[in-house]
């Protein structure tokens, strides 16, 4: 449909076009054309070029701009979502209480599998409904461990979001994120110790990962909702206020080793 139109835009331009003597300005164009030097009919073929190049580039970047601007928000494209009555700030789509349940839970699991937290917002910026920030790889974590941390952390928003019986599409980032993580452990060809024996695929490391995120926030769901009350009030919490609220935390022992 979308090409059909296109093409009946382009039939009524060139309607015009004739209409108005297009066609003997373009003989007239093509006899000036013909009377100028070749280096200058090449200077400006080369600078049309540029010229078309730029507004391509410009073009594209407007289009970006303007579908992150008007773009639906995750709960519409969802479509489901089950929240308490009182929780009305919906900014980003995403309800507040959730939108700090989902961060917390980042941020407990990270803290758990050996990773530090940064920082910890609940604050919408476009396509963004909250962000958790980490420190650099630790000191003798190895590229397996990390990898698979990070995976794990990944998916643990989108099991906080379930566990609450909330289904949006604000964790699609996350699961892009935990896809990489997820294709960087099968190419270095070792398993993290929680598959135990299953097979190294993408299908084992994404439902070991739901369910090892699942495990640590049930052991740690006092400290979940601490610092789901926190993000609630303050919205944006730094290193010093995190690490009081992420004192319960310990992270798990780690028998996995990294052949690179």
């Amino acid at each position: 449909m979308r090409r059909l139109v296109w093409c009946l835009f382009a039939l009524a331009v060139l309607g015009v076009f004739v209409a108005n003597g297009g066609v003997e300005a373009f003989g007239r164009f093509l006899a000036w054309w013909s009377t100028i030097p070749t280096i200058t009919q090449a200077n400006l073929l080369i600078w049309c070029a540029y010229g078309v190049m730029v507004v391509m580039v410009v073009a594209d970047a407007v289009r970006v701009v303007w579908n992150r601007l008007t773009s639906s928000s995750p709960a519409a494209l969802s479509g489901v979502a089950r929240v308490e009555p009182d929780d009305t700030d919906g900014e980003g789509g995403v309800p507040l209480s959730i939108r700090a349940a989902h961060e917390a839970a980042h941020a407990v699991v990270a803290t758990v599998m050996g990773l530090t937290v940064t920082h910890v917002d609940v604050k919408c910026v476009l396509e963004r409904t909250g962000q958790t920030r980490l420190a650099a790889q630790p000191d003798g974590m190895s590229n397996l461990e990390f990898g698979w941390a990070l995976m794990v952390l990944d998916v643990a928003g989108n099991q906080a979001e379930h566990s609450h019986g909330c289904h949006f599409a604000s964790s699609s980032t996350d699961m892009r994120m935990a896809l990489e993580h997820a294709a960087e452990i099968i190419s270095i060809g070792v398993p993290p110790a929680d598959l135990h024996d299953m097979p190294l695929t993408f299908d084992t490391l994404f439902a070991t990962a739901r369910t090892t995120a699942s495990r640590i926030l049930n052991n740690h769901h006092d400290t979940v909702d601490r610092l789901t009350d926190a993000l609630t009030t303050r919205k944006s919490l730094e290193s010093d206020d995190l690490d009081g609220l992420l004192d319960g935390c310990r992270p798990l022992p780690s028998p996995i080793g990294d052949p690179s």
